[in-house]
């Protein structure tokens, strides 16, 4: 007997009842691939609406990378300054990850971003959103955070992510703690404590 649904006929509810349409959920088409996400509710200062229209990069996209460049910061306390600017060094080295065909096509939109060669945007495509892995984060963004000056080196930072197959946090933290812990001195102690035991 060939395999059938079962109980086809029996209502879902829909996503809306629930809170969520699946085009809030979908990011924009110019955003990472893969990610669901949400309403952010912030409101977008006009320096960096301003900015996301110059560059060409919708709104949503602009408030992510942003957001999320000025909550790693946010966590590096007071060693922000030099990390950050150690940071923005770094994101410029050029890595060589085979990326897939998706993510290679964001990598191409943000290196034009950088670049100039995207034509301005006339109008935000609401609503803003922001991806789901953020949102509860994002939410105590302050407004001041997203000025229209910090999404060059956020879109920097984005790209040197997307580049090595992580998100931005996961990518500033790979770079930050085999600078602070070096390798070979992470093996030694291991062995020093089950020796010490």
């Amino acid at each position: 007997m060939p395999l059938e649904r079962q109980n086809s006929l029996r209502a879902t509810p829909s996503l809306s009842a629930r809170g969520c349409t699946l085009d809030e959920l979908l990011p924009p088409t110019s955003a990472r691939p893969g990610e669901l996400c949400e309403p952010s509710g912030i409101a977008l200062s006009p320096g960096l609406r301003r900015a996301a229209r110059e560059t060409g990069v919708p709104s949503a996209l602009a408030v992510t990378v942003v957001i999320e460049r000025s909550l790693i910061i946010a966590e590096l306390a007071e060693t922000a300054e030099t990390m950050v600017a150690w940071l923005d060094k770094r994101a410029t080295v050029r890595r060589q990850l085979p990326l897939a065909k998706a993510n290679a096509d964001y990598a191409r939109m943000l290196v034009a971003a950088l670049n100039g060669r995207l034509p301005a945007l006339l109008a935000d495509a609401p609503p803003e959103v922001v991806p789901s892995r953020l949102a509860d984060r994002a939410r105590g963004a302050s407004a001041t955070d997203l000025v229209g000056e910090a999404l060059r080196p956020a879109l920097t930072w984005e790209l040197a992510s997307v580049r090595t197959g992580r998100t931005m946090t996961e990518w500033a933290l790979g770079e930050i703690v085999p600078a602070c812990y070096p390798v070979p001195a992470v093996r030694q102690e291991v062995p020093a404590a089950s020796a010490a035991r």
